[in-house]
């Protein structure tokens, strides 16, 4: 039991990450979904995946077994999607400070 529970637990948190990767504008897959409905899904999927790991092991436990679970697989997807060549829906060089143009300050 405390088996299948674990496991419900690190799907569901593996599953919030990714809904919210796939929810932010530098994804790199090519998502046709809404992207408020992504963010919905997320938040259920992280509260109940919270909800298990907080019934299997306390809430304190419960809490950072859920962030850490939760954290590592946001840390994964953007590298899984550079190793399938996937390139964001965003160009992102145009939201580089760098190259957005300024206003002359008095002493330049």
């Amino acid at each position: 039991m405390d088996l299948a529970l674990g496991l419900l637990a690190t799907v569901t948190a593996v599953a919030s990450a990714l809904a919210l990767y796939l929810a932010s504008p530098n994804c790199g897959w090519r998502v046709a979904v809404r992207r408020g409905g992504l963010r919905i899904a997320a938040g259920a999927l992280a509260l109940l995946s919270l909800l298990v790991w907080a019934a299997l092991s306390g809430v304190g436990a419960g809490l950072c077994a859920m962030l850490a679970t939760w954290m590592l697989s946001a840390l994964a997807l953007p590298y899984l999607a550079w190793w399938t060549h996937a390139r964001p829906a965003v160009d992102t060089r145009r939201l580089h400070p760098a190259a957005m143009p300024h206003a002359p300050l008095e002493n330049d």
